[in-house]
């Protein structure tokens, strides 16, 4: 009888540990599902905060030209030109001598290969500012990739003028100056 006692016993307790491990097998299946949802949040969670809304999306009354150059420098650099672009533009159109939003605007125009509208882009940032050294420096090489090796020197000489210790622009200078030679 006892040993019909301890057969039940040890039955009944190989039960429980079954039952025991096939709890707690679900307990790491949820704790599992649980971090795994814990972790879609977060990157849910950060996305959201790293959102860039487009410009339709952006209650636009409460925004300055500022504000605009801002989205559209965050979203330059994480690869949204056409959202960067319309960011730029807003701003230039609330503040027309806005440098920084004209110049941005050179840059995408630029990054397009659109050299016309860049080159206008620049030649407004220059009119706001004359010796603006990057919009020099940009249009002098939109006149390079244009084969307007003359004006791009007139350009990139004015630009050395402000900042007669870049070694870039006198680089670009000297290359410049072979390829007109080698044209005479």
């Amino acid at each position: 009888m006892t040993e019909n006692l301890e057969e039940k016993l040890n039955q009944e307790l190989q039960e429980l540990d079954s039952l025991l491990d096939s709890e707690i097998s679900n307990l790491q299946n949820s704790e599992k599902n649980i971090n795994n949802n814990v972790a879609t949040a977060n990157v849910l969670k950060e996305k959201q905060e790293n959102k860039i809304p487009s410009i339709n999306e952006l209650n636009a009354e409460n925004y300055t030209a500022k504000d605009y150059i801002s989205l559209g420098r965050k979203a330059y650099l994480k690869g949204m030109r056409t959202d960067a672009l319309q960011y730029f533009q807003k701003a230039a159109e609330l503040e027309p001598n806005n440098l920084n939003a004209v110049f941005n605007i050179g840059v995408i125009y630029l990054d397009r290969e659109e050299y016309e509208l860049a080159m206008k882009q620049f030649e407004q940032a220059l009119e706001i500012k004359p010796d603006d050294y990057k919009s020099l420096c940009n249009l002098a090489g939109i006149y390079y990739k244009l084969g307007k090796l003359r004006e791009a020197y007139d350009i990139l000489n004015r630009a050395i003028a402000i900042n007669p210790n870049d070694i870039n622009s006198i680089q670009n200078m000297k290359l410049i100056e072979k390829k007109i030679l080698k044209k005479k």
